[in-house]
């Protein structure tokens, strides 16, 4: 964890470490709701995989509510959060409600103008 960096600069560490010190240094105080603006941004996948288990997983243990702006989520990550609102040109909101049920209502655009509902990843949605 941190403590194998705890003589490190700052402007030493990786892009995934800052995020997690940045996160550390947030939940100090044990703040119930926490805003992270794109908490994920510039970090390599792995280490995107690794912060969003543990966002949901502080979630989970300490029943925090915590709201991300992420930009097109993997499908994993995504799935995470039990909510999501998706905005759309403009910032329009076009879905918000438990992530798995965004495929569905996403697909649902799709069937009306006569596609297959194939949607079953984030970024189908996104490409909309």
């Amino acid at each position: 964890g941190l403590r194998e960096h705890r003589h490190a600069r700052t402007a030493e560490l990786s892009g995934g470490w800052k995020q997690r010190l940045a996160l550390g240094c947030a939940v100090l105080h044990e703040p119930p709701i926490l805003f992270l603006d794109e908490p994920t941004s510039g970090l390599a996948a792995d280490d995107t995989t690794a912060l969003v288990e543990l966002l949901a997983g502080l979630a989970k243990t300490t029943g925090k509510t915590i709201i991300c702006t992420i930009h097109q989520p993997a499908k994993d990550e995504y799935e995470k959060f039990n909510l999501a609102l998706v905005l759309g040109q403009g910032g329009i909101p076009m879905f918000y409600g438990p992530t798995k049920d965004g495929y569905r209502i996403f697909g649902s655009f799709l069937e009306r103008v006569g596609k297959p509902n194939n949607v079953d990843n984030p970024r189908d949605m996104f490409d909309m």
